[in-house]
């Protein structure tokens, strides 16, 4: 299956494409071409458009795509659901969600390292006095043994 994702810039333009055919019933290619930096962008958003069954191509040509697109039935639906502007938006905030939560993700990581970090040190100095003060509790217990008797 062929990518289906625009950029936000070309979802933009590919909704205003789509608001221009619906006013005037169809677009020739050189029209077309003028909503977009370049023939191959245009293509390649117009091919998505097919693809979403947004539109149909008529006169395929060797040198072009297509020499006149119409639009089929659900384009004023869509655009009025918010287009490829929404889908566009909606991705990014989705990426963006995504990205907060991998760094949520690492920043806890990072906390449980520091915790376990600090726990070694310390556990180290805890079996060190435990050792000592049992050491203490023999040497006391000795002595107090050898006065008693």
């Amino acid at each position: 299956m062929m990518n289906m994702e625009l950029t936000l810039e070309q979802s933009k333009k590919a909704d205003s494409l789509l608001k221009s055919i619906l006013k005037s019933d169809g677009m020739e290619n050189e029209k077309v071409c003028t909503f977009f930096k370049t023939k191959d962008e245009s293509y390649y958003v117009c091919k998505i458009l097919e693809k979403r069954g947004l539109i149909n191509f008529l006169g395929p040509t060797e040198a072009s795509l297509f020499s006149f697109i119409t639009l089929n039935e659900g384009v004023e639906t869509f655009l009025k659901s918010g287009g490829f502007e929404n889908l566009a938006m909606n991705r990014l905030i989705q990426e963006e969600k995504e990205m907060q939560r991998a760094t949520k993700e690492n920043e806890l990581i990072d906390l449980d390292l520091q915790l376990k970090r600090f726990e070694a040190r310390f556990e180290k100095r805890f079996f060190l006095i435990g050792a000592l003060i049992t050491i203490l509790n023999f040497m006391i217990t000795v002595v107090t043994i050898f006065i008693l008797s």
